[in-house]
């Protein structure tokens, strides 16, 4: 065994040229996370970039100029909540991501002063001499000193799911894949043994410094939808405050109190839950999927899961099970699956165990040149060039199938065996692939229904991704696209031949953010998913990046939005299936806020414009907003998809747009609200004094916001218990003494009780109605 002053001086480097191995010299481990305030303010920090948060600060400050200090504080304390909530969510993601890279850390066996000891992966430094035996994970870059029948699965960076031979001779080649004398971090070693010099660790590494979008993640949709609604939200809460500025002018009111009421409407009609109900609703997604082996890394990927519409997908470990298997036996005649063997096949299988050929080419063909003859299940019979055509069609058939094949002969010999050996007898072949996974097919015609284009993307031989593309009825009729004939399309040609390819094949790294690159150009959203260090960059640029597989690397999972814990790809519809019930309930929440602020700005404009003065105040209004908006909106947003099957949920496609049904809801939500409300009010106007028929107004303003998140909640308790509690808490209020009149009401007899609800209850039941009529009406029509 080689001490590591002997390996100093084979690489011709003095120890003081390398860092110390041991002592003071060496990093410690990272620290562990029990707590990070400063990574929590800094998750914290990110929430706080939400398009709402300039608005409502400027509200809040619109409000204590104007005396209303108290409304100020309240809306501060709603962001600051968001803010946390948020915040937190992200930091114990990211200390979940960081708690499964720690549990997957190796101890590494390291050569010092004639000693080994075993110490964490992560304590590596560039210098350090490590043991590397069969079934080791190699922790970091290494430079080869001594190697023993040396093979390494590479496919988690180069994709290639065949092992790589390596070996201590040196290597020039520019290519990572032809650099047989370096391991590099995230491999493993598949046979053999071999000592190695660290030059690399941490972010240093072949496999991280291939990252080229190292902090580029696109944001989610989420964002984008909320920097919508802002449009939406505001101008209303501008022109409503505008219109009661306008009405109290008209009726000679003061300059005060005018702009009073006009700043604290448009303050009360600023969704202020808008940003936590978001929030919370993928904060429950993200929980449920967390049951299925799914880890949330960025929760606001979850809603643009829903709409994405290309699968790009890796091959070796995500479609395959990323490991070389005997599939088949062949005499050169037929082939025998393994459950089907007879009595020369395993004869073939044991030739085979017995040869250990050391010589570089031990490839079919090279086999079937030392052969002069051949034995199959029928005897014996010369090898000559029409039987030899025959096995070299044979081969090729093989591998345009996606399998590889070895060749297994037998000799004798009364010298060593040699790059001359000749005369051979030819048994047969062994035939071996990466199986495709059992589940994938299933996964791939869930991913198909729900209107996803899925495309392979590996770096593995074009007929072997064909093949598997193939057995996963991907193909269709279109083509496979190499990296080579990629790197000579521009862009424009690129996007040009974009439909008309299902398989991109031998790619490396920057092939694939090109490619997503171009599937995003034509408007497409986009989801990465894979397992290497090769898929990493790829997969942060994606609209929504996806790790899969427990033994997915850390480079993977550093790099994905969500993180499939377990090797089933058929979680990925879970996935897709939770972000489209969540984009369903996201849009039954915010119109809850939208519309129901929408109706207030409505019912309080027109009663200003009836009276000369807003029917309530800054207070009710408020109140009513606390009472119909965050609790039951959240309620309606964090419950799991009901009424809906998974394959209803998938059939709706990802074009299915958040905004769209979204707006009609609104629309639909302040006219049932300001309708009830009115018309309470209006009839309490005759029947009694103006402080009764605004009490009357304002409960049934509540009533009929409430009854309409009970209609869209159905029996969800959750939904229930929110809208009972928001009604019994309105009513301890109406009825206390001096709780009334703090919040400017007069308690209610049964005749204004009677009053409010029967309004609710009218305008909730045609709310519910009128459009199933309509429906009905179209639905005749069209037929």
């Amino acid at each position: 065994m080689l001490e590591v002053d002997d390996v100093l001086a084979r690489l011709g480097t003095s120890r003081g040229g390398l860092p110390s191995s041991s002592g003071a010299g060496r990093l410690a481990p990272v620290a562990r996370l029990a707590g990070d305030p400063a990574r929590f303010a800094a998750a914290v920090g990110a929430e706080l970039a939400n398009p709402l948060t300039e608005v409502l600060a400027a509200g809040a400050a619109l409000s204590a100029a104007v005396g209303s200090s108290a409304d100020a504080a309240i809306v501060g304390a709603v962001s600051t909540l968001n803010a946390l909530i948020g915040g937190g969510l992200r930091y114990q993601a990211e200390n979940a991501v960081r708690s499964l890279d720690r549990a997957s850390q190796q101890q590494v066996s390291v050569l010092h002063g004639g000693h080994r000891s075993l110490i964490e992966s992560d304590a590596l430094i560039p210098g350090d001499v490590i043991a590397l035996a069969t079934g080791d994970a190699v922790p970091a870059d290494c430079r080869i000193i001594e190697a023993n029948h040396l093979e390494v699965d590479e496919s988690s960076l180069t994709g290639e799911s065949l092992p790589v031979a390596k070996s201590e001779a040196p290597s020039m080649s520019t290519l990572i894949s032809e650099r047989s004398s370096m391991l590099y971090a995230e491999t493993s070693v598949v046979a053999g043994d071999a000592l190695g010099v660290i030059v690399a660790v941490g972010e240093d590494t072949e496999a991280t410094a291939g990252d080229v979008t190292l902090g580029a993640k696109v944001t989610g949709g989420v964002e984008e939808r909320l920097r919508k609604l802002t449009m939406v939200s505001v101008p209303l809460a501008a022109l409503g405050g505008a219109g009661v500025a306008g009405l109290g002018a008209l009726r000679g009111q003061g300059l005060s109190e005018t702009l009073g009421s006009a700043v604290n409407l448009a303050v009360a009609a600023i969704p202020e839950g808008l940003p936590i109900v978001a929030t919370m609703a993928q904060v429950a997604a993200a929980r449920r999927l967390s049951g299925k082996g799914v880890l949330v890394r960025n929760p606001h990927a979850l809603e643009a899961l829903a709409r994405v519409d290309v699968l790009c997908t890796d091959k070796t470990g995500t479609l395959t099970g990323g490991q070389i298997r005997l599939t088949s036996v062949s005499d050169g005649r037929r082939s025998s699956p393994l459950t089907r063997l007879g009595s020369h096949d395993r004869s073939i299988i044991a030739a085979a165990l017995r040869a250990t050929p050391r010589q570089v080419g031990g490839a079919p063909e090279v086999v079937l040149s030392r052969c002069d003859r051949w034995r199959d299940g029928s005897g014996h019979r010369p090898l000559d060039e029409k039987v030899h055509g025959m096995l070299t069609r044979k081969i090729e058939r093989l591998a345009s199938t996606g399998r590889r094949s070895l060749a297994v002969a037998e000799g004798q010999t009364t010298t060593t065996l040699g790059p001359d050996i000749s005369g051979l007898t030819l048994l047969g072949l062994l035939a071996f692939s990466d199986p495709v996974r059992p589940s994938a097919s299933a996964a791939v015609d869930g991913m198909r229904r729900a209107g996803i284009e899925v495309v392979v993307v590996t770096g593995d031989h074009a007929s072997t991704a064909e093949s598997v593309a193939g057995e996963l009825g991907l193909m269709d009729g279109r083509r496979v696209l190499t990296g080579t004939e990629l790197g000579k399309l521009s862009d424009a040609e690129l996007d040009g031949v974009l439909t008309n390819v299902s398989v991109f094949a031998r790619v490396v790294p920057a092939d694939k953010v090109r490619i997503v690159e171009a599937y995003q150009r034509a408007g497409r959203v986009v989801a990465m998913t894979g397992d290497g260090a090769n898929d990493a960059p790829a997969i942060r640029l994606a609209d929504v990046g996806l790790a899969l597989g427990r033994h997915s690397t850390s480079a993977a999972r550093g790099a994905a939005d969500i993180v499939i814990t377990d090797d089933h790809i058929e979680t990925l519809l879970d996935v897709v299936t939770e972000g489209r019930g969540m984009r369903g309930s996201v849009r039954d929440a915010v119109a809850i806020l939208l519309g129901g602020n929408a109706g207030e700005v409505v019912f309080t404009v027109a009663t200003s414009a009836i009276t000369g003065r807003p029917a309530l105040s800054t207070r009710q209004l408020l109140l009513t907003n606390l009472l119909t908006d965050v609790v039951p909106a959240i309620a309606i947003a964090i419950r799991p998809p009901r009424g809906r099957t998974a394959e209803q949920l998938l059939a709706e496609g990802p074009d299915r747009s958040l905004a769209g049904p979204m707006y009609g809801a609104i629309a639909q939500r302040a006219t049932v609200t300001a309708a009830g409300a009115g018309a309470a009010w209006g009839a309490a106007r005759l029947t009694g004094r103006p402080r009764r028929a605004n009490t009357v107004g304002l409960v049934a303003l509540v009533g009929s916001q409430l009854g309409q998140t009970i209609a869209i909640g159905g029996t969800d308790p959750v939904v229930l218990a929110a809208s009972l509690v928001s009604a019994g808490v309105l009513a301890a209020i109406v009825e206390t003494p001096g709780v009334s009149e703090f919040f400017g009401c007069t308690p209610l007899g049964p005749m204004g009780w009677g009053i409010a609800i029967t309004s609710s209850a009218a305008a909730t039941m045609a709310g519910v109605l009128v459009p199933r009529f309509v429906d009905a009406l179209r639905t005749s029509s069209d037929s």
